[in-house]
């Protein structure tokens, strides 16, 4: 039977959050804990109550890209088409912001006030600092780096968090949580959002595709969240 593994980083342990469990291998049985196919894991941080992912009414989901010109491409077509399809089966409104300047970032939080945010482009994190950036749009499209703060912060600007935010780049998902819960993804669920998919290593274009398209088709068929997210890791 399928089991459902969830880490809960109290505090005073919280650093341990950034060990590689995903990769844990168990070699009796000869498989890893993020590919197991009746096993689901998932971390969770006791910061705040949770409650439905799902909304009443229509599910708003925001797919905002950001391929600054200075940096390696980055190929969202496939993964913009997979979300799309939502639509097909469910009550789903997608609007794709295709050139996240900050100002069109923060506009289009405010006023479409997304339960879904998948952000597509780069990423990085400073262990030195135990801190994140995420690269958005100059106006001549060159990357406009900004701080894992900023980013948590427009994300809430409208007063009305995403509850659900899928990080589609490098390092998004990596923390220093002996400073402050520090990185992007730990940071986004400080502010109160309720679930956070994120790559805490480097990840290829062609890997970040196919887990995005597996993952989607997984909600599409209506299975869990963390279900979804095990059926991409694999």
């Amino acid at each position: 039977e399928r089991l459902r593994l969830q880490l809960s980083f109290e505090a005073g342990a919280a650093e341990l959050a950034n060990l590689p469990w995903e990769f844990l291998h168990y070699p009796r049985g000869d498989y890893f804990l993020c590919s197991h196919v009746d096993l689901v894991l998932s971390r969770y941080f006791p910061r705040h109550s949770r409650h439905s992912l799902r909304p009443e009414g229509t599910l708003r989901v925001l797919v905002a890209v950001s391929k600054p010109s200075d940096l390696d491409p980055v190929l969202e077509p496939r993964v913009v088409e997979a979300i799309q399809r939502l639509a097909e089966a469910y009550p789903v409104q997608v609007e794709v912001l295709r050139k996240a300047t900050v100002a069109a970032f923060t506009e289009r939080m405010q006023t479409f006030q997304p339960h879904v945010l998948h952000f597509i482009g780069h990423g990085t994190f400073n262990a030195e600092t135990g801190s994140g950036a995420i690269a958005l749009l100059r106006p001549d499209e060159m990357a406009d780096w900004c701080s894992d703060s900023d980013f948590a912060d427009w994300c809430s600007l409208s007063g009305v968090l995403p509850r659900l935010v899928v990080l589609h780049l490098c390092e998004g998902g990596r923390a220093d949580l002996r400073e402050s819960f520090g990185g992007l993804a730990p940071r986004l669920v400080q502010k109160g959002v309720q679930a956070v998919v994120a790559m805490q290593y480097p990840i290829t274009n062609m890997a970040a595709i196919d887990f995005s398209r597996v993952f989607y088709e997984a909600l599409l068929r209506g299975e869990p969240l963390d279900y979804a997210v095990q059926l991409g890791r694999q």
